[in-house]
């Protein structure tokens, strides 16, 4: 009985860490400056789906920067709010998400994000200056 319930505690173990070693791709999301007065979100639609639905996929547009609330436990919290954002998975026909803004900044920022099951995040930025 003990050799059961340590198999099920090494595998509950190797669940939660594989969210670890997860990587967070950021190369086929594009944000760019079309011209003097737009710049453009671009991605595959499939880029949303993780493969796992456990995991949710957000991808958030911020202009000029990002501001981080720190609590007393350490715990980061984002009070920017994005100018765009698009979470989980978009059912749709279409092949290529796109979304033009009006440029009304000097500065913006993508954020790709996983959100886990038990609430932990994975996040990496990219930033774009006009």
């Amino acid at each position: 009985m003990k050799n059961y319930f340590f198999t099920i505690i090494l595998l509950i173990t190797f669940y939660n860490s594989s969210y670890s070693q997860e990587k967070i791709k950021i190369e086929n999301i594009e944000l760019c400056q079309k011209d003097k007065e737009y710049i453009v979100l671009k991605f595959p639609i499939t880029t949303l789906d993780t493969g796992k639905i456990e995991i949710k996929k957000r991808i958030a547009v911020y202009e000029n920067y990002i501001l981080e609330k720190i609590d007393m436990n350490g715990n980061k919290n984002i009070i920017s709010k994005p100018i765009y954002a698009i979470e989980g998975f978009c059912n749709s026909k279409k092949k290529e998400f796109k979304k033009e803004f009006s440029i009304n900044s000097k500065e913006y920022f993508l954020e790709v994000t996983y959100i886990y099951a038990d609430g932990s995040k994975k996040t990496v930025y990219k930033t774009l200056k006009i």
